[in-house]
């Protein structure tokens, strides 16, 4: 085994840092091994780590091991950079292409067709000092197992390169169709892209644009500044233009934007752009710009070079000579980007360049903060700061990018973007692919480049400058200034002010600091060290409670702190104070969140007779905070409760457990499931004499089966249940159960036409809620009674109703309420004005649904949009949603079916489809039926009129007309039976 690379000093050598790694085997080696003399094989071993030595630090890597035939280097450490995974797969591409013309002398060897296969990853490692046997450096981490797996996976002279690595530079190179891969070890299929070549991209900016979808927002302020100073310029003036801003923030996106504008049409525009420091050259952005423009400095005696001045005068003097002969023609820009990189002879040229400069020539400089040296020397330099994207900005940005984005994701990215448009579009695309929502850690969504930005910048600090931005990253994404004097040891603000001009920290409100962008936090805190991590921790949760605000101010920070700190019992207890908290208040996914968290901690130990009633005390605490909000992420938690019940034997525990899955699947939208779980949860308690549970699961029952449209059968269990309770009183602890079991019972008999039923048992809910104002319940009550509003056809009332419900429902963060007043709000203006955004804004609305995983009463929307997309004549979407809304029927969910039914039975007779229209108007009348819907019968009747009248069956026509009008004034519809509505 050899290693290879420089050496590092120990104290820096033992870190978690971002790397990319690059694995390469010799293709067929074994057969090689075999069939050639040993003497002979070790040649072909050893010109091939000649060529792993040249190629691998000619990248800026570091060859970490050879091994017989393999070997294995890393980029981005010592030295972080934000091109690693770029370098790694040039080098990947260049050692390919060596192997391919190797030549040998031996015969043997000659007629050898060598090939390589390669994987290229990149991600969080541990890096330490290695040794004889484990090479210079060694990695601990999945990244080099996935990167070797990679390569395993690799076809003969191919590279693979995880696709979540390469994002954001998959311009640089030629790369085939993604491929998603089974690799062992690694659960499910892992992306990757094979690259075959390098694409010519002038630079960063270029290659970020090729895959970009966001087009050009805001920056009024700052176009109007550049226009003033052109307008300079045009009057025969030089000016010299720094645009200050950070990584991403939309410094090169600006100058293309005014570069593009119509006035500058006929402009002459020289540009160029600088390399990171590592990979750059002496006068590295006038290469680029001559490679940009290769007749630039064509003279007499023909084109010259860079190279071919034997100092920066005589070039300068060559480019001014040059920029002076265009500049008489018409203005001239010259544009330098990222010249926070630019290279000392680049920067003397330029400070040698301006003064000389006295046509009209407008020189940009684009960089990411200003350096005082450089300015000093250019001081008529005019100065345009670019901050981020404002609010406003952001919501148009995303609104381009995930048109279909529901607010409480469009709000997470908003805070971890910063208002950053680059981190905005990449946590978009992200998003797009897999929901925020439901990952471990947002960071997992940025690219590598991002990574290693902010590795890069925390490795400048000195460090008390890096101990404070430590303490903020663990602390969270803001933190109060006393608490990082005390944890940080320091005095005053002084040392925050370099951590500013990093674009690291900010001042808030309230005496604050926090990240500017949620992502830079999040970065931050993976590269912090386990047992640091911990340090810090359990010092912040000390500092907490020395405080004195503790218990009041800081228990979900306490619970947070001691989990990181590895203090399970204090951990567990601050858990569960913070989430009784929340679901008093009520917050229910903090409680939510809480709640798992304490289960968790509790079943990380061996889970002791006292540790299984506490957590099966939090679990029923855990269903109470879930039963309007719920979420899949429960599912996994309650089956190990059910694993834990079942090894005591506990049918108690087993009959809660049971009851609370059956409380998720409802709330999910699986009534089916949920009724299966809750009569298992009913046996189970009659056996063990639960009846307490007996009680709940009779009131859920009904609930549940009034759900999947069973409405015979759930009026009984319904009208059971109240009779049985109907003592409680309204400031009671049940009565919140009592008003959902009305509200439940009011639906039912508003589906069915029977409005003024409904109105009775709503009116008594809302007296069991009246002591309970704006609680969860009450909102679900009110939802229901704007989607009774909209079956009686009082659009107004459905709005109005809808309103409070959104409203109410983005202040306790409850997602799916907050979905179904915007689709009740959308459908009800659509019935109201026929306008097709409204329609378009219900499937917004209803992506958000499923995105979220809540499916209960979805087939409502899919019949409600089969019915909008039926009368728009689109009649794809119209079989889209019909199909839709069967399949969620399968699943218990046919509260739609005959909405979605009897537009499918018009689309049919418009366009002809197989099935003929009466086909799906005999579905819409068989749900009618199962429901014992008047109302759904009424419709079905009217669209039966309708059917047979254009097919010149006026006696069927005339039936279910009159029939049609009977049964609309029974409801008390203005509806004359042929779909004319009357005043």
């Amino acid at each position: 085994m050899e290693s290879g690379g420089t050496s590092v000093p120990s104290e820096v050598s033992r870190q978690r840092r971002y790397v990319a790694v690059f694995y390469a085997d010799l293709s067929d080696s074994s057969a090689y091994a075999a069939n050639l003399e040993a003497e002979i094989y070790a040649e072909l071993l050893a010109e091939l780590r000649r060529l792993c030595r040249e190629i691998i630090p000619r990248h800026g890597g570091t060859l970490l091991q050879v091994h017989g035939d393999g070997q294995l280097s890393m980029f981005g450490f010592p030295n972080a950079g934000e091109e690693d995974v770029r370098l790694a797969v040039n080098a990947a591409l260049d050692l390919h292409a060596a192997v391919r013309s190797l030549q040998f002398d031996t015969p043997e060897l000659s007629r050898l067709r060598l090939r390589l296969h390669s994987g290229v990853h990149a991600g969080l490692v541990f890096v330490q000092e290695g040794d004889v046997y484990g090479g210079s450096y060694q990695l601990s981490g999945e990244v080099t197992n996935l990167c070797q797996r990679l390569s395993a996976a690799a076809a003969e002279d191919e590279i693979l390169v995880c696709a979540e690595s390469l994002r954001g530079s998959e311009a640089y190179f030629d790369c085939g169709p993604i491929r998603r891969l089974e690799l062992r070890g690694f659960a499910g299929r892992v992306p990757a892209y094979p690259v075959s070549g390098a694409n010519p991209v002038a630079n960063r900016y270029q290659a970020r644009r090729k895959r970009s979808r966001l087009s050009f927002v805001g920056r009024d302020t700052e176009l109007a500044l550049l226009e003033q100073r052109w307008a300079a310029v045009r009057s025969g003036v030089s000016v010299t233009v720094y645009l200050v801003g950070s990584p991403g923030v939309g410094k090169s996106r600006l100058v293309e934007h005014f570069l593009h504008q119509p006035a500058m049409a006929e402009v002459m525009v020289l540009s160029g752009y600088c390399e990171a420091e590592h990979i750059a050259r002496p006068l590295g952005a006038f290469h680029n710009l001559l490679s940009n423009h290769p007749d630039l400095l064509t003279g007499d005696q023909g084109a010259e070079t860079v190279e071919g001045f034997d100092d920066q005068a005589a070039l300068s003097g060559m480019l001014l000579k040059r920029m002076e002969t265009l500049a008489r023609q018409a203005p001239l820009v010259l544009f330098l980007d990222d010249w926070q990189w630019a290279d000392e002879a680049s920067k003397r040229l330029i400070a040698e360049l301006v003064p000389r400069i006295e046509l009209p020539i407008m020189i940009l400089l684009a960089r990411r903060d200003l350096d005082e040296q450089e300015s000093s020397m250019l001081a008529e330099a005019e100065i345009i700061p670019l901050d981020g994207l404002s609010d406003v900005e952001v919501d148009e940005a995303i609104q381009m990018l995930l048109p279909s984005v529901d607010p409480f994701v469009r709000g997470k990215i908003c805070g971890l973007a910063g208002g950053n448009p680059l981190y905005l579009e990449e946590l978009c695309q992200a998003s797009s692919v897999d929901r925020l929502d439901h990952a471990p850690s947002p960071v997992e969504h940025a690219p590598q480049w991002l990574y290693s930005l902010v590795q890069s910048r925390c490795l400048q600090l000195d460090p008390m400058a890096r101990q404070i931005v430590e303490v903020a990253a663990v602390f969270g994404s803001s933190a109060p200034l006393w608490l990082l004097q005390k944890v940080a040891e320091f005095e005053g603000v002084e040392a925050l002010a370099g951590l500013m001009v990093l674009d690291l920290l900010f001042p808030g409100q309230q005496e604050e600091w926090h990240f500017k962008h949620g992502l830079t936090r999040e970065i931050v805190y993976d590269l912090i060290g386990l047992r640091e991590k911990r340090r810090l921790h359990r010092t912040i949760a000390q500092a907490l409670i020395d405080s004195g605000e503790g218990e009041s101010k800081y228990l979900e920070a306490l619970a947070y702190h001691f989990a990181g700190a590895g203090m399970r019992n204090e951990a567990v207890h601050f858990a569960e104070l913070a989430g009784n908290r929340a679901l008093a208040a009520p917050a229910l996914a903090l409680a939510r969140s809480q709640f798992r968290l304490a289960i968790e901690l509790l079943d990380s130990a061996e889970v002791s007779t006292g540790n299984y009633r506490h957590i099966m005390s939090l679990a029923r605490r855990l269903n109470i905070a879930a039963i309007l909000d719920p979420s899949d992420e429960e599912l996994p938690l309650l089956h190990r409760m059910m694993t834990l019940a079942e090894e005591r034997h506990d049918l108690k525990g087993q009959a809660n457990v049971n009851y609370w899955l059956g409380t998720v699947k409802y709330g999910l939208g699986l009534p089916r499931e949920a009724l299966r779980y809750y009569y298992r949860a009913r046996t189970l308690a009659q056996e063990c004499g639960h009846t307490r549970l007996v009680d709940e699961t009779d009131r859920t029952l009904g609930q549940a089966t009034a759900s999947s449209c069973d409405h015979v059968a759930a009026i009984a269990l319904l009208q059971k249940v109240l009779r049985k309770h109907g003592s409680v009183k309204p400031a009671s602890s049940e009565s919140l159960a009592m008003a959902y079991t009305l509200g439940c019972l009011g639906m039912v008999l508003g589906d069915q036409g029977d409005f003024a039923g409904a109105d009775e048992q709503f009116t008594l809910a809302k007296r069991y809620l009246s002591q309970w104002h704006n609680n969860p319940t009450s909102i679900n009550v009110e939802a229901k009674i704007a989607g009774v509003a909209l079956w009686r056809e009082d659009w107004g009332t459905a709005i109005e109703t809808a309103e409070r419900v959104r409203t109410l429902s983005e202040r306790f963060t409850n997602f799916y309420l907050f979905g179904m007043g915007s689709v009740v709000i959308a459908y009800a203006r659509w019935r109201q004005s026929g306008d097709a955004r409204h329609v378009d804004a219900l499937i917004e609305t209803t992506a958000w649904l499923e995105n979220s995983g809540q499916g209960q009463f979805l087939s409502l929307n899919y019949g409600w949009l089969a019915e909008g997309c039926a009368a728009l004549g689109r009649e794809q979407d119209v079989r889209k949603y019909v199909a839709r809304a069967f399949r969620r029927a399968r699943q218990g969910d046919g509260f739609g079916i005959a909405i979605a039914a009897r537009a499918a039975a018009r689309t049919s007779a418009a366009e002809g489809w197989t099935h003929p229209p009466g086909h799906y108007l005999a579905r819409a009348e068989k749900s009618a039926l199962q429901r014992s819907s008047l109302r759904e019968a009424a419709l079905n009747d009217e669209c039966g009129a309708e059917l047979a009248a254009a097919v010149g069956d006026s006696a069927e026509a005339a039936v279910r007309a009159e029939r049609a009008a009977a049964a609309f004034q029974r409801l008390g519809l203005s509806r004359t039976g042929n779909g004319v509505h009357t005043s």
